[in-house]
């Protein structure tokens, strides 16, 4: 089925996709990039080793590269 309006926006505004992400759901971390936001509203992170998370719940930074010393 064919997004509606108001997910095609969100995904349009959202920050996160497309970016590289920390993510801490309590005791679990990881690394990944922002892929998509689904039709419930779960953010899916793609992590470094390719599995999919659909995250409704946990902290989510968008992650800054290293800067030169």
């Amino acid at each position: 089925p064919r997004p509606g309006p108001i997910l095609e926006s969100w995904r349009r505004a959202d920050l996160c996709l497309g970016r590289r992400l920390a993510v801490s759901l309590g005791a679990e971390e990881f690394s990944g990039v922002g892929r998509d936001i689904t039709p419930t509203g779960a953010l899916v992170v793609e992590d470094d080793r390719g599995a999919l998370h659909e995250l409704v719940a946990g902290r989510v930074r968008v992650a800054l590269p290293d800067r030169p010393e």
